[in-house]
């Protein structure tokens, strides 16, 4: 990843300061949460949820300022959020983060011609699938969000639009 977005030559000091700025406020967030936030929103909508939404909200702010510390963001929202322990789904989860990462940075490289935009909003965007999918699938089942994320849900039909968006977009590669 560092490679295909070299040309922003970035500081490695100035970016790990920046993460540990982001993992800072997160935890400080996370700590001043427990003690106010409601008890209602705790129970259909988990702070992971929210948490992972405020920072790849964060993320996509950054992409443009710094898409190499974006990146990084976006990359570990998605891994999380594709991480469940669940025997249910958790390696479906996996898999459908690969091929929603796959899928977004083969139509971004597409439209928009350059890694620096790709990289970072493709990574930002798997995360964002993943909380659409369990926040849509708990509201259409009239569950709680965790509960939604211990469940297969639609990850079949991800993959699947996944893998079509590849084909489509390496068809469209091949004959220019």
């Amino acid at each position: 990843m560092n490679l295909l977005i070299a040309d922003l030559a970035p500081s490695p000091v100035r970016d790990l300061s920046v993460a540990f700025a982001i993992w800072s406020g997160w935890a400080c967030a996370q700590a001043a949460s427990l003690r106010w936030w409601p008890t209602v929103l705790v129970e259909r909508l988990d702070r992971r949820t929210v948490f992972s939404t405020v920072a790849l909200i964060g993320a996509a702010v950054l992409a443009p300022i710094d898409p190499f510390v974006a990146s990084g963001l976006g990359l570990v929202i998605a891994l999380m959020a594709g991480s469940e322990r669940s025997p249910t789904h958790g390696s479906l989860a996996q898999y459908a983060t690969y091929a929603m990462c796959a899928a977004l940075g083969t139509v971004l490289l597409l439209t928009t011609g350059s890694w620096r935009v790709t990289i970072p909003y493709a990574l930002i965007g798997t995360g964002a699938l993943h909380i659409i999918h369990s926040v849509a699938y708990a509201w259409y089942r009239g569950i709680s969000v965790p509960q939604a994320r211990t469940q297969a849900g639609w990850y079949w039909y991800l993959v699947g639009a996944s893998g079509i968006a590849i084909a489509v977009g390496l068809y469209k590669m091949a004959n220019g």
